[in-house]
């Protein structure tokens, strides 16, 4: 009913079996074996301090020791001695100290691979050769030295080798490499947690103020001291009376008779202002001796 179709199908089901097959051959003609040896394995231990500085998913910042800010990135199976209880990632805290010790082993390891193939030679021409593999294709080698044939079952070199040839040869190739291995342990000491500090008492209410007392009145301002009593004064003595400027007798009349002379005047007391007795005994004293003095002067104008 639908030829076209059931030729398609056939066709697909022959260009399978054909690909299968030259991948069979193609792997029967050139067989590959790795083998890995092993040397000593080297053990470094290292440690590295820091504390927790943020924490966001997987992500953890440290702040070193050394100052230094690092960030790691924690996967999900890591696990830290916190104080000894096991906690992860997303349990740490800002301010938690973390010490790793890092325990890394390397071994080196030799990566052998042999390589077998196996052709008849089409065409050689040292160091170059074109084998036939088994699948009919044609492949172009290019010997290096060194490497074995087994030519028809006893060894040779790629100058022994000849058109129509049945050849087979072993390729090992090394290559250095090493294995690393870390083993790692984080422990840890969280922050200490700070008490919670205590409610704020109530505060009481406002008591009112009691009334202000009265301001208490100044006190009097003390009294000026009294100034000491002026000692008295002297009491001046009486000025001595001024004799009259003497007028010029007349020519012709005789001469009166001399008046008698003045009385003395009467010393003045002075009153009592608390003077010294011999004080007022001198002034007394003077007072006379003016007198006599007036006394005498007068006479003595009378008579001439």
């Amino acid at each position: 009913m639908f030829p076209g179709r059931k030729f398609s199908m056939r066709l697909w089901a022959t260009l399978s079996a054909s690909l299968l097959f030259a991948a069979t051959v193609s792997a029967l003609a050139q067989q590959t074996t790795t083998e890995r040896m092993k040397g000593s394995a080297a053990v470094s231990t290292a440690q590295v301090s820091g504390e927790v500085v943020q924490v966001e998913g997987n992500d953890l910042l440290v702040k070193l020791t050394t100052g230094e800010m690092k960030t790691f990135r924690v996967p999900e199976t890591r696990r830290f001695l916190i104080d000894g209880r096991e906690l992860t990632v997303h349990d740490l805290r800002p301010g938690t100290t973390l010490t790793a010790t890092v325990k890394t082993t390397t071994t080196p390891v030799t990566v052998r691979t042999r390589s077998t193939i196996s052709g008849k030679v089409w065409y050689v021409s040292a160091p170059n050769v074109i084998l036939t593999l088994p699948d009919g294709q044609n492949k172009q080698y290019k010997v290096k030295e060194g490497v074995k044939f087994m030519v028809e079952g006893r060894p040779g070199t790629v100058f022994d080798l000849r058109k129509g040839m049945n050849v087979s040869a072993e390729k090992i190739v090394e290559e250095p490499d090493s294995e690393i291995t870390t083993d790692t342990t984080v422990v840890g000491r969280a922050p200490a947690v700070r008490a919670a500090a205590p409610p704020p008492a109530p505060v009481p209410p406002p008591t009112p103020a009691a009334p202000k007392p009265a301001p208490e009145p100044p006190p009097p301002a003390p009294e000026p001291p009294k100034p000491a009593p002026e000692p008295p004064k002297p009491v001046p003595a009486a000025p001595a009376p001024v004799a009259p400027e003497p007028t010029p007798p007349p020519a012709p009349e005789p001469a009166p008779p001399e008046p008698p002379p003045p009385p003395a005047p009467e010393p003045v007391v002075p009153e009592d202002t608390g003077m010294s007795p011999l004080v007022w005994l001198g002034l007394i004293a003077l007072l006379i001796v003016v007198a006599v003095i007036v006394v005498r002067k007068f006479r003595g104008k009378g008579a001439t």
